[in-house]
């Protein structure tokens, strides 16, 4: 294939796994109703009453979909998420902060825990859950303050924690995460419909596990101090909340949660699409990991060792991250792709790498991600382009647009895992 044709088919192959993991769909296969009753992640019930606490980068289109499958069986619901709502019945919006939280955030986490202690015996709450539900309702614990959590949650991110190290410092906080939302809904029954994010799909790491209890947060918060904060202290009131010992908490009604689609769902369908362009493909699920400028060649010496024969695509889902040294705009794709250019400009066919954040948000820029091939590094030569010190000032947004090789989506409205495609 031509470069042109590679470029085309990746774009291809991103909008198909994109259009899997679209909310509404996903929904429509674990929620419905039957009658009087409903059937909700495989269980059939007929609640006294019905809430719905929708809250993520996804919460819009999922608080739509249960709007249209429920109708007036949902008495009310509230949704937080990074943007504003359109008007839904007995729906209260909120637009919260991510991915450091912010004071309207809180005032969410505060509704939200209000509506749960109304919740009774009889009722449902059935809680839709997306990437970025941690920012979006912050709930701190007594003695933590709002700045507090912003301050550690900055920290956390400038130097490079991995998602489940971040919210296992958030679970110790919040009195929502960790099994805190299932708590104070006792004793009604929580269901959990949730979109994941993270690697390896853990309910209990899908925005700090609302409502799955975990005894491990304390050690696990514990050894993150020690590996991020060995010189310079978090906040004296964070440490000193994170090395109390977690409180017994009173027993809790039913509560089941359903990961409804993940990054592992839209390789499925990317791989589909890449099989009927005529591809050989190669799964890696979760290996987007680590320093995202790290993880460019990592994967195309992969693809490297596995091209013979057909044209081959790779596809791998994850979450990197970024160690913040300079200044500059970018994202975790944007530098999976930047990173990937002298290792693309090595190869002796045409080749292309597209790094991709399905919530169409990369880091603090406006793109969604990078699209790279073999001849990018040679147009960076001839534009003056450094790429090294692109990387060094973790400017990729700069670099790559220079090089015409930004994605720009906009926001998609879902938020599965960061996904990376090779073809070639």
């Amino acid at each position: 294939m031509t470069r042109a044709q590679l470029r085309s088919a990746a774009r291809r192959i991103l909008k198909k796994g994109l259009a899997a993991v679209e909310p509404g769909r996903l929904l429509r296969a674990h929620l419905r109703r039957e009658g009087g009753a409903m059937r909700i992640a495989g269980a059939r019930v007929a609640p006294r009453r019905l809430f719905v606490v929708s809250v993520g980068k996804a919460a819009i289109p999922m608080a739509q979909a249960a709007h249209r499958i429920l109708g007036e069986k949902l008495a009310s619901a509230i949704v937080i998420a990074p943007g504003k709502a359109p008007r839904m019945p007995r729906t209260e919006s909120f637009v919260a902060g991510h991915p450091v939280p912010d004071a309207a955030g809180l005032r969410a986490g505060r509704r939200v825990i209000r509506l749960l202690e109304t919740a009774g015996r009889g009722d449902v709450v059935l809680l839709l859950l997306s990437g970025g539900a941690s920012a979006l309702m912050p709930a701190p614990i007594e003695g933590i303050t709002l700045k507090d959590k912003q301050r550690m949650t900055a920290a956390l991110l400038r130097r490079g924690a991995a998602i489940h190290e971040m919210n296992a410092v958030r679970k110790r906080l919040s009195r929502l995460k960790g099994g805190g939302f299932t708590r104070l809904a006792s004793p009604a029954r929580v269901f959990t419909l949730a979109i994941s994010d993270v690697p390896g799909d853990d309910p209990g790491t899908i925005g700090s596990g609302p409502t799955v209890e975990d005894r491990s947060a304390r050690p696990a918060a514990l050894s993150v101090l020690r590996k991020y904060f060995s010189t310079e202290p978090p906040p004296p009131r964070v440490a000193g909340a994170l090395a109390q010992p977690s409180p017994k908490s009173r027993p809790v009604s039913a509560s089941r949660t359903r990961v409804v689609g993940s990054g592992r769902t839209f390789a499925q369908a990317a791989a589909l699409e890449a099989r009927a362009l005529g591809f050989r493909v190669l799964l890696r699920p979760d290996a987007l990991q680590g320093e995202a400028r790290l993880c460019g060649s990592a994967l195309l010496a992969r693809f490297e060792a596995a091209r013979r024969g057909r044209p081959l695509c790779l596809i791998a889902t994850g979450e990197s991250v970024v160690r913040v040294r300079g200044r500059g705009i970018g994202g975790r794709n944007q530098e999976v792709a930047l990173s990937a250019v002298e290792a693309l400009a090595r190869r002796r066919e045409p080749t292309v790498l597209a790094a991709f954040a399905t919530d169409g948000r990369d880091g603090r820029s406006p793109a969604s991600g990078g699209l790279v091939d073999d001849l990018t590094a040679g147009r960076a030569r001839a534009r003056g382009v450094s790429i090294d010190e692109a990387l060094e000032r973790n400017d990729s947004h700069e670099a790559l647009r220079r090089l015409g090789g930004l994605i720009v989506t906009g926001p998609t409205g879902t938020n599965v895992a960061d996904v990376t495609v090779v073809v070639g």
